[in-house]
């Protein structure tokens, strides 16, 4: 256990994001996605596909009168794009923020934390619903049926 906190510290240190599987059953998968590298974080941002994963049920918000305007969240942690520098504040666009927290751990002033979004997408039971309901929103689930059951 203590062996896992340590790796997945390293990698929250070097900018990685940590994902997983989006059902409540278990984790089946654990990930530390580097965003030149992922191709699912790469949907997001430079292919403006928003569903390519479902954010976490946070979102960086910003304590204007705390924030020192640096730019770090914005120009060196997030992997979205989703923080910017307005002004001599940073600004959350929380369409775009996935609520991986690399905003977060690093803010010198403290200005930067997670807040529970105001509508949280429910999450499937089961990995098999997760997939279920991907393939429904891609309008792909009848196609993939047809080839299973082939």
């Amino acid at each position: 256990k203590e062996e896992g906190i340590r790796v997945l510290d390293a990698a929250e240190e070097t900018g990685l994001v940590h994902t997983s599987n989006n059902s409540a059953d278990r984790a089946s998968v654990i990930c530390n996605c580097c965003r030149c590298c992922c191709t699912i974080l790469r949907a997001r941002t430079q292919l403006n596909h928003p569903h390519a994963f479902e954010p976490s049920r946070f979102a960086a918000v910003v304590k204007t009168e705390d924030c020192i305007g640096c730019g770090l969240c914005a120009e060196e942690r997030c992997p979205m794009q989703a923080v910017e520098i307005l002004g001599d504040v940073s600004f959350v666009h929380e369409e775009k923020c996935i609520g991986c927290g690399l905003c977060v751990s690093t803010c010198p002033s403290g200005a930067m934390s997670l807040m529970e979004r105001k509508q949280v997408p429910a999450v499937p039971a089961t990995t098999q619903d997760m997939a279920i309901q991907v393939l429904q929103e891609k309008g792909r689930l009848e196609a993939f049926m047809k080839v299973m059951q082939s």
